[in-house]
């Protein structure tokens, strides 16, 4: 028979108990843990990888670095207006060459002057590549009954460092707000008459194909929206050239677009109050 522990025995064994129950737990409290921890950083990556590729949002900007190529966004409509010295000028010419347009006024105190400038430093840059002669730049006035040719040409003659590639055009008003809208997409309206800017527009730049047809929105009034422009102008220009059927007959679109609402939310904040 055993003999009785004694009370030194007794309080070993307890001890003794007291361990192993606490290492027991310890262990199921690390199984448990391991169990409930989410999958590590690059598990989760490849989940996000494998969705699909997003489609290009019309009224964004095309400086989405993720993307792969550059996707047709939409057909731009036949076109003729009024440059600056009184020629016609349109989609006629600008067949077969890449193009970049935006859309101003001269009255314009606040966002049409810095647009200018960042349009003045794409064709700077052009113009030290040996892609210049195939780039075209436009600017469209918003404001036709005030921005006459005389008005444009004093204004191109301020900007502009080489006139043949920088066309200033005007026409109608009716012609091309409707242009601006459900050829471009962009939004175009009158302001209220006591602010300071009478015409709320736009501060994209858009990027248009040998093929007449929308490739990318660039924000005109920051550096990485120049900076994205001119890196898909020479990816644009890579391209081969269409030809004459396909230039007359562009492809249809991948996705069927919708002209996007006209709204303030389009201007940058510092902009906001006095939108164009």
């Amino acid at each position: 028979m055993t003999a009785p522990l004694r009370g030194e025995q007794k309080l070993l064994v307890v001890l003794l108990m007291i361990a192993c129950f606490g290492t027991t737990s310890m262990v199921v409290l690390s199984v448990v843990k391991q169990q409930s921890t989410p999958k590590p950083a690059e598990d989760s990556q490849a989940e996000t990888d494998q969705l699909p590729d997003k489609a290009p949002v019309l009224t964004g900007s095309s400086d989405d670095a993720e993307r792969k190529g550059l996707r047709v966004l939409a057909n731009v409509p036949a076109f003729e207006m009024t440059d600056k010295d009184f020629s016609r000028f349109g989609t006629k010419q600008l067949k077969g060459k890449v193009w970049i347009t935006n859309f101003i006024f001269t009255r314009c105190p606040t966002i049409c002057p810095r647009m200018t400038s960042s349009m003045a430093e794409v064709q700077f840059r052009l113009m030290q590549s040996a892609i210049f002669d195939e780039v075209k730049l436009v600017s469209i006035t918003v404001d036709p009954e005030h921005d006459t040719p005389e008005v444009l040409a004093a204004r191109a003659d301020i900007a502009q460092m080489h006139s043949d590639n920088w066309h200033w055009l005007t026409e109608g008003h009716e012609m091309i707000w409707s242009l601006i809208k459900d050829g471009f997409h962009l939004p175009v309206a009158e302001n209220t008459p006591e602010a300071e800017m009478p015409i709320m527009h736009s501060q994209k730049f858009v990027l248009v194909d040998r093929q007449l047809r929308i490739r990318g929105y660039y924000d005109g009034l920051s550096e990485e929206g120049t900076k994205n422009l001119l890196r898909d102008i020479f990816e644009l220009v890579k391209e081969p050239a269409p030809q004459v059927e396909e230039i007359a007959d562009p492809p249809t679109l991948e996705t069927p677009r919708k002209p996007e609402s006209v709204s303030i939310a389009d201007q940058p904040e510092d902009d906001a109050n006095d939108a164009e």
